[in-house]
Protein backbone atom coordinates (compact mmCIF):
# COMPACT_ATOMS: atom_id res chain seq x y z
CA UNK A 1 0.00 0.00 0.00
CA UNK A 2 1.22 3.42 -0.88
CA UNK A 3 2.43 5.28 2.06
CA UNK A 4 0.65 8.83 0.79
CA UNK A 5 -2.93 7.36 0.95
CA UNK A 6 -1.97 5.87 4.67
CA UNK A 7 -0.77 9.57 5.84
CA UNK A 8 -3.80 11.00 4.33
CA UNK A 9 -6.17 9.00 6.07
CA UNK A 10 -4.32 9.53 9.62
CA UNK A 11 -4.55 12.92 8.81
CA UNK A 12 -7.88 12.85 8.16
CA UNK A 13 -9.31 10.89 10.91
CA UNK A 14 -7.08 12.84 13.16
CA UNK A 15 -9.11 15.94 11.41
CA UNK A 16 -12.30 14.41 11.62
CA UNK A 17 -11.80 13.69 15.22
CA UNK A 18 -10.57 17.11 16.07
CA UNK A 19 -13.80 18.61 14.57
CA UNK A 20 -16.14 15.99 16.47
CA UNK A 21 -14.62 17.29 19.43
CA UNK A 22 -15.18 21.10 18.67
CA UNK A 23 -18.68 20.00 17.65
CA UNK A 24 -19.47 19.19 21.08
CA UNK A 25 -17.17 21.19 22.96
CA UNK A 26 -19.37 23.69 21.07
CA UNK A 27 -22.89 22.04 21.42
CA UNK A 28 -21.60 21.66 25.61
CA UNK A 29 -21.30 25.70 25.47
CA UNK A 30 -24.22 26.53 23.81
CA UNK A 31 -26.11 24.03 26.76
CA UNK A 32 -24.36 25.95 28.93
CA UNK A 33 -25.22 29.15 27.85
CA UNK A 34 -29.14 28.22 27.56
CA UNK A 35 -29.11 26.99 30.93
CA UNK A 36 -27.61 30.30 32.00
CA UNK A 37 -29.90 32.17 30.40
CA UNK A 38 -32.70 30.10 31.35
CA UNK A 39 -31.45 30.41 35.11
CA UNK A 40 -31.22 34.42 34.55
CA UNK A 41 -34.79 34.63 33.03
CA UNK A 42 -35.99 32.71 36.30
CA UNK A 43 -34.16 34.96 38.58
CA UNK A 44 -35.36 38.03 36.70
CA UNK A 45 -39.14 36.37 36.90
CA UNK A 46 -38.48 36.01 40.81
CA UNK A 47 -36.87 39.80 41.51
CA UNK A 48 -39.83 40.71 38.99
CA UNK A 49 -42.14 38.83 41.81
CA UNK A 50 -40.44 39.89 44.67
CA UNK A 51 -40.42 43.90 43.66
CA UNK A 52 -44.36 43.81 42.62
CA UNK A 53 -45.00 42.36 45.88
CA UNK A 54 -43.08 44.94 48.23
CA UNK A 55 -44.51 47.40 45.79
CA UNK A 56 -48.44 46.46 46.57
CA UNK A 57 -47.12 46.09 50.10
CA UNK A 58 -45.96 50.00 49.97
CA UNK A 59 -49.07 50.82 48.34
CA UNK A 60 -51.13 48.95 50.94
CA UNK A 61 -48.99 50.54 53.70
CA UNK A 62 -49.23 53.88 52.14
CA UNK A 63 -53.65 53.41 51.96
CA UNK A 64 -53.87 52.04 55.78
CA UNK A 65 -51.52 55.70 56.18
CA UNK A 66 -53.74 57.83 54.28
CA UNK A 67 -57.04 56.51 55.62
CA UNK A 68 -55.70 56.95 59.38
CA UNK A 69 -54.30 60.16 58.49
CA UNK A 70 -57.78 61.36 57.00
CA UNK A 71 -59.63 60.04 59.89
CA UNK A 72 -57.41 61.85 62.42
CA UNK A 73 -58.21 65.17 59.92
CA UNK A 74 -61.80 64.14 59.84
CA UNK A 75 -63.06 66.55 62.47
CA UNK A 76 -60.84 69.42 61.01
CA UNK A 77 -62.99 68.95 57.95
CA UNK A 78 -66.26 68.59 59.87
CA UNK A 79 -65.34 71.87 62.10
CA UNK A 80 -62.22 73.67 60.75
CA UNK A 81 -62.98 76.53 63.10
CA UNK A 82 -62.45 75.01 66.55
CA UNK A 83 -59.21 73.10 67.31
CA UNK A 84 -60.16 69.89 68.57
CA UNK A 85 -59.01 67.71 71.17
CA UNK A 86 -59.92 64.29 72.60
CA UNK A 87 -63.39 62.11 71.90
CA UNK A 88 -64.56 62.64 68.61
CA UNK A 89 -68.15 61.68 69.79
CA UNK A 90 -67.89 64.25 72.94
CA UNK A 91 -66.82 66.59 69.96
CA UNK A 92 -69.82 66.24 67.66
CA UNK A 93 -72.54 66.12 70.70
CA UNK A 94 -71.18 69.15 72.46
CA UNK A 95 -74.62 70.30 72.38
CA UNK A 96 -75.77 67.43 74.24
CA UNK A 97 -73.15 67.54 76.62
CA UNK A 98 -73.99 71.15 77.67
CA UNK A 99 -77.52 70.39 78.38
CA UNK A 100 -76.46 67.67 80.14
CA UNK A 101 -74.35 70.10 82.36
CA UNK A 102 -76.72 72.63 82.54
CA UNK A 103 -79.43 70.26 84.04
CA UNK A 104 -76.65 69.19 86.56
CA UNK A 105 -76.57 72.63 87.48
CA UNK A 106 -80.30 73.37 88.14
CA UNK A 107 -79.99 69.87 90.48
CA UNK A 108 -77.06 71.27 92.48
CA UNK A 109 -79.22 74.80 92.82
CA UNK A 110 -81.86 72.93 93.89
CA UNK A 111 -80.31 70.84 96.09
CA UNK A 112 -78.24 73.75 97.79
CA UNK A 113 -81.98 75.66 97.86
CA UNK A 114 -82.99 72.63 99.77
CA UNK A 115 -79.96 72.51 101.91
CA UNK A 116 -79.10 68.89 100.97
CA UNK A 117 -75.31 67.80 100.54
CA UNK A 118 -74.10 67.94 97.29
CA UNK A 119 -71.80 65.08 95.92
CA UNK A 120 -68.27 66.01 94.58
CA UNK A 121 -68.97 63.72 91.36
CA UNK A 122 -71.91 66.05 90.67
CA UNK A 123 -69.99 69.31 91.58
CA UNK A 124 -67.25 68.00 88.84
CA UNK A 125 -69.91 68.65 86.09
CA UNK A 126 -70.51 72.28 87.04
CA UNK A 127 -67.32 73.30 85.36
CA UNK A 128 -65.38 74.24 87.90
CA UNK A 129 -62.99 72.54 90.30
CA UNK A 130 -64.84 70.94 93.64
CA UNK A 131 -63.61 72.89 96.63
CA UNK A 132 -61.33 71.35 99.18
CA UNK A 133 -62.48 69.32 101.76
CA UNK A 134 -61.37 68.32 105.07
CA UNK A 135 -61.09 65.04 104.38
CA UNK A 136 -64.75 64.19 103.31
CA UNK A 137 -65.68 63.44 100.12
CA UNK A 138 -68.94 65.99 100.58
CA UNK A 139 -69.57 69.23 101.23
CA UNK A 140 -73.01 71.59 101.66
Amino acid sequence: MNRTFSRIGNDASFLYLAARLLYFTARLLYFTARLHYLAARLLYLIAWLLYGTARLLYRMARLRYGMARLRYRMAWLLYPVAPFHGNLRRFLFQSDLRNERDSACLVAVAKQAVGGRIDVRESATLGGKPPKSNGSRSFS
